[in-house]
């Protein structure tokens, strides 16, 4: 399954887990939605890889632009 989000706007959210559900990591766009079900190891791998990503691009979180509204 892959969404396209180049070109607009996402919201990220992690849902805690719960008694019988891991942990949710869920991407949604105006068009679309994709939802990770992963514990905390792989959740952490997630991060790692994203991370590396940025590093070797030289992106700065404190570039981002966050809505507080």
């Amino acid at each position: 399954m892959s969404l396209n989000v180049t070109r607009e706007q996402i919201e990220v959210v992690v849902t805690p887990k719960m008694n019988y559900t891991p942990s949710i990591l869920s991407v949604r766009t105006a068009t679309g939605i994709v939802e990770i079900q992963a514990d905390d190891d792989q959740l952490a791998e997630i991060e790692h890889a994203i991370k590396q990503h940025l590093d070797s691009v030289k992106y700065s979180t404190q570039e981002v632009a966050h809505d507080t509204d």
